[in-house]
């Protein structure tokens, strides 16, 4: 599971918006968004569906609005106020459970200041493709947390012993620091799938998985598959935490119009 968060626009309120093509008067306008009474008709509701699409600048009405974070870049974010302090982020710790106000995201917009200051100090741990450098897990020391899950059959983590992969009852089955992918096509019930095996270039050994490790590459089909990797420790950076960029970005657009920011 994630989370996903979004300002309302204020275009309704400030009559910005195309005049639609049924009475405004059953228009629903909260802090959540906009919407429309609940005892109109069909034909009314597919007209304001129809509306919304483009009844303002905003898409769908929200000012702002993108995903926080998966569970692995929850796990890293959370882990990073643990070893700070959770006493230091009561804000940034409770997102999630109830919508934040334009007040409170300003003094979280403070709090946020404190975490990239506090996790530059910081070691962490990163699975890096040893060709574009580009990173594909990251984790703390001292945690064992997985980053990818293939369906339940195997999970990849990245502890101090570097990239671990464990099957279902968390029994380590394979682990390296630096490695090679090689990514195949194999046919299972009728239909290809791809499939890797690992190769530890410093132990020589050898794993074979059902879940290569890939990345979707905008405007391209076909999903990259590395060819090698490498773990890497060092300092963190303010980068290395998206959690911590959106979220910036949602404090400032809440401040800049006033209203509340919607955790989904």
């Amino acid at each position: 599971m994630g989370l996903d968060a979004y300002v309302v626009c204020n275009c309704v309120k400030e009559g910005n918006v195309k005049p639609p093509p049924f009475d405004i008067s059953l228009l629903e306008i909260t802090d959540e968004g906009i919407d429309i009474l609940e005892s109109v008709n069909d034909e009314t509701y597919e007209l304001y569906q129809q509306w919304r699409e483009n009844a303002c600048e905003h898409e769908d009405f929200y000012y702002y609005q993108d995903r926080v974070f998966n569970v692995a870049g929850g796990n890293f974010f959370y882990g990073i106020i643990d070893r700070l302090g959770q006493d230091k982020f009561p804000l940034l710790f409770s997102i999630g459970e109830k919508s934040l106000s334009a007040d409170q995201a300003e003094k979280a917009l403070k709090e946020l200041d404190i975490f990239e200051s506090g996790a530059s100090k910081l070691q962490g741990i990163f699975l890096v493709d040893t060709v574009s450098n580009d990173e594909y897990g990251r984790s703390l020391p001292g945690e064992d947390k997985w980053f990818l899950s293939s369906g339940g059959e195997h999970t990849y983590q990245l502890n101090d012993r570097g990239f671990c992969i464990l099957d279902r009852d968390h029994r380590e089955l394979f682990h390296s620091v630096a490695f090679a992918q090689e990514v195949m096509s194999v046919e299972k019930e009728g239909r290809k799938h791809k499939h890797a095996r690992f190769h530890d270039l410093e132990m020589g050994r050898i794993f074979e998985s059902s879940y290569p490790l890939s990345r979707k590459i905008w405007g391209i089909d076909e999903l990259y598959y590395p060819k090698s990797f490498q773990v890497v420790k060092r300092n963190l950076k303010g980068s290395d935490s998206r959690p911590a960029r959106v979220l910036r970005s949602l404090f400032e657009a809440s401040l800049q119009i006033g209203n509340p920011i919607i955790w989904a």
